[in-house]
């Protein structure tokens, strides 16, 4: 597989990760699909959902998330 490109620009696209919040936390973000979004466990977690990867474009700025698209075939499969 080539080179990753910025879907906006085709500008380079760099890896990294989203830190939101007010403390640092080694976890990368998640991502719950919409119809999860009442699915929530103990402690405000959501149970139904898949950690993201993040890249953002040297040259636009523009950031973009991605999941594992297994995980996410299965996940919705599940709640078929």
């Amino acid at each position: 597989m080539g080179e990753q490109r910025c879907p906006a620009c085709q500008g380079e696209l760099v890896d990294g990760v989203i830190i939101s919040g007010t403390m640092w936390s080694d976890s990368p973000a998640r991502f719950v699909p919409a119809r999860f979004l009442n699915d929530r466990s103990l402690f405000g977690r959501y149970r139904k959902e898949i950690p993201t990867a993040a890249r953002a474009c040297k040259r636009c700025g523009l950031i973009v998330f991605f999941v594992n698209p297994g995980m996410l075939e299965e996940l919705m499969r599940e709640e078929e």
